[in-house]
Formats: C-alpha cells, structure tokens, sequence
C-alpha cells in the first residue's frame, strides 16, 4: 500500500509537469518527479523484496542464492535506468547538469561495476553466458558511452546533442539486454519451479497408487482424496500457472466443501480481476500519456507515434499550424481565455480535418494536421479552410464579449521529405514563411522551396 501512494504521488508530479509548457518547466520539478519514482522502487524494494527475502532465506536457507541474484539482476537495471533519468531533467531543461546527478551518476556507475563482477557468468556455455556477452557489448560499452557523450555535450552549458525523448528511446534500446538477462534469470527459475512441480506431481501419483495398494481396504477414502483435495489443488496450480503467463484460468469453481480449497478459488478470482484491472488500466495511463489533457487531441508524443505508424501506407501531408499573437491573448485576457481559445481551435481542427486524419496539440498554440493520402493541392485547400474558419470564429470571453484571432500554417508532403524530421522541418520552414509575410496565411513546400497560397 505504501509503495501504492508513492507511485500515485510520482504519477501527480508527473502529470504537473506534462501539462507544463516546455519553456515553463524546470529541471527541479522533473527531478523531483524523477526522485519521487525512484523511493516507490526503493520502498518496494525494502519493504517486499528484503523483508520477503530475509524471512525466505530464514526458513529456506537454500533459497539465499535465489533470492540474492534474484535482487541483484533487478538492481543491476535499476541503477542502469535510474543513470538515465539523471540526465533526463537537465536534458529536458536545457540546463547544465547539477553536480549532485553528476556524482549520483557516477555512484550509480561504480555500483554496477561491482554488481556486474559478482553477477556476470565467466564460464563459457553456461546459460547466460551468451547473454552476458551482448550486456557487456551493448549496455557496457555502448551504454555507457551515451552516457558519457551526452554528460560530455550538456556538464557546462546544457547544450545537448538530442533531446530528452530521442536518449530515451536509444537509452532504453541499450538497456534491453540488462533486461533480458534478467528475464532470462527469471524464466529460469519458472522452469526449474515447474519441474518441480511436475516431479512433485509424479512423486505424488507414484505415492497414491502405492497407498491404494496397501490400503486396499479404504480404497473409497483414497478416492474421496483424491476427488475432494488433489484435483482442486492440482486445478489451482494450473490456474496460477495460466495467470502468470496472460492466460485466462480454465476453473471457475465457485465454491468447494473445504473452506482451505474455496478459499484458494476464491483467490485466483481475486488475482484474475486485479490482473485485468492492472491491464486496463495500463491502457488508460498509456492513451493518457499520448493525449493532451486541455484539447483532447493529440500531445507530441502520440502524434509522432501516430505519424509513425502511418508511415508505411503511404504519402501524407503535415500542416503545422499556430495561433497568430497568442501570448498577446494570454496577456490581455488572462489564461482561462487563451484556454478556451486553445480548445475552439481544437473543436475546428476536428470538424474541417475529418475523420481520415490525426490531429494534435503539439506546443503551447501550435497544433499540427497529418492527412495520409492527401496530395499538396488537396492539403493546401483544407489548410485555407481550416485558416479561414478559424479566423470567422468568435471565440467568447464573456456572455457579451468575444475576440478573433488568425492562425498561419505550413505544409509540407512527405514525398517530397527524406524522413519524418524532415518533413517536420519542411513544414515548421513554411510556418515561418506564414509568420515572416504577415500572418494569417498559408504556405507550402514543394521540392524543397515555399511558395504562397492565398492569405
């Protein structure tokens, strides 16, 4: 329950921080939210996996090896992770990194060292030898390396080479074979538990049939155990099992005559609806983090994630778009105002665009328009009428007040555009094309250049 509310407490700061401008934010309140997250791991560490470990090894004294690699794996990619996050708030901020994410990173650093040496298998064909080959290749080396580049590019002026979503994604793309090695780890002991149970299931078949034999007069007794106690338990265990590895239980006994085995039943009924809430709401916390929460549209993250994944289907047309003198809206008329302003344009942007295209709230008044499909011409005439219904909307400040405000977009089509970035970077060049020659006006990229449309 504690490591509960720690990690709701991280998930608020978080939240804080991403309704935030980026130029709003600073790098002590992403740190915070970075910290907070990691005392939910510390806590559950101190308080599950020691507490469960110190009592498995008092009553089980062979399971010390177990439990201790068992934590050892875990921490070796925590601390790789928790390396990265250090970076992450500077990163984000655009500031030099703080001293103390610096000695926290080098702390970090000397204790994977020393996990790694008592952790990593030295002997050729063991089982994770191989494995322990790629961590050494990808996350040592060229794990490490990232680290080193960009405490190199952001230690003095914070001017680093990538921004804080592209380090994540290689950062964490380096850190995969940490987690498969742990994961391999794991499996391992899963399979070796099943084996157990399976000689345990033999040994225990092999012990009935004996018993019937010598207790040929209470065959019925024997039968009743058998009907009453072991299939259910045996049920049980299959249950856990599917549980474990996503799959739905095949019992769904509601009750038994022996409290112990209905209470078990009753269990994996409890722990079957905590896994599928845990699912659901895995999903909802992922379509939160994609969404913007004032608009309901898109945030930056879920639109490139959007534009990637159409990608392969065809061309496409970006319009980038934003709001002409916003942050004078803000300051004559106050932020409620420039809100309800940000959420009419939005209303807009999804009744011109239709259903076909993605649309996002991608800056503090830029929204941007992916249309697959559409040629330049085709994306050009609904960039103008999407300029045009703005700029005749009445946006109302009050029962009998409103204002107007105009809108200046780019386009730009990626069959013309290398990459994504590129086609970003053709469209944001139109943008400012638009802002250059007066707002309130569209304009295009074809083959490189920009060129007017109507204004």
């Amino acid at each position: 329950e504690d490591v509960r509310h720690q990690l709701m407490a991280g998930r608020v700061l978080i939240e804080l921080n991403a309704m935030k401008p980026l130029d709003r934010r600073t790098p002590e309140e992403v740190q915070q939210a970075i910290e907070t997250m990691f005392k939910a791991w510390d806590r559950y560490r101190s308080g599950v996996m020691t507490r469960w470990g110190a009592a498995a090894i008092e009553h089980e004294p062979p399971l010390a090896d177990v439990v201790m690699k068992g934590a050892a794996f875990s921490d070796l990619r925590e601390y790789a992770g928790r390396i990265g996050s250090y970076l992450i708030g500077p990163m984000t901020a655009r500031v030099a990194i703080p001293e103390r994410n610096l000695q926290a990173i080098t702390s970090l650093r000397n204790q994977i060292e020393q996990t790694w040496q008592l952790l990593a298998p030295a002997r050729p064909g063991s089982s994770f030898h191989d494995k322990a080959l790629e961590v050494q290749r990808v996350y040592l080396t060229s794990g490490l390396q990232l680290i080193d580049e960009e405490i190199e590019n952001g230690r003095l002026n914070g001017q680093f080479s990538r921004d804080a979503a592209t380090f994540t994604g290689e950062y964490v793309r380096l850190m995969q074979p940490l987690t498969e090695l742990r994961n391999g780890y794991l499996e391992h002991l899963r399979l070796k538990h099943e084996e157990q149970i399976r000689d345990s299931t033999i040994d225990l078949l092999v012990d009935g049939a004996l018993a019937i034999v010598l207790l040929a007069l209470v065959p019925m007794f024997l039968a009743i155990i058998r009907l009453r106690i072991l299939r259910p338990l045996l049920r049980g265990v299959a249950d856990v099992i599917a549980l474990a590895e996503g799959r739905k239980p095949g019992t769904r006994a509601k009750d038994h005559p022996i409290a112990e085995i209905a209470a078990l039943f009753a269990a994996i009924r409890i722990l079957e609806d905590r896994l599928t809430e845990r699912a659901r709401l895995t999903r909802e916390f992922e379509k939160l983090s994609q969404t913007d929460s004032l608009t309901g549209l898109l945030n930056r993250r879920g639109f490139e994630t959007e534009a990637h994944a159409v990608a392969g289907e065809g061309p496409a047309c970006l319009i980038i778009g934003d709001i002409d003198h916003f942050k004078e809206v803000n300051d004559r008329h106050g932020h409620p105002a420039g809100d309800r302003v940000l959420v009419g344009v939005a209303s807009i942007l999804r009744r011109t665009a239709g259903a076909s295209c993605r649309i996002g709230r991608i800056g503090g008044e830029e929204f941007a328009v992916l249309c697959p499909g559409l040629g330049v011409e085709e994306a050009t005439r609904l960039a103008e009428e999407i300029r045009l219904s703005v700029a005749n909307q009445d946006f109302p400040l009050t029962e009998t007040t409103s204002l107007t405000v105009s809108l200046s977009l780019g386009v730009a089509s990626s069959i013309f555009a290398g990459s994504w970035t590129e086609q970003v970077r053709q469209a944001d060049a139109a943008l400012y094309r638009a802002k250059s020659e007066g707002r309130n006006c569209v304009r295009v990229v074809v083959g490189g250049s920009a060129i007017s449309t109507a204004a």
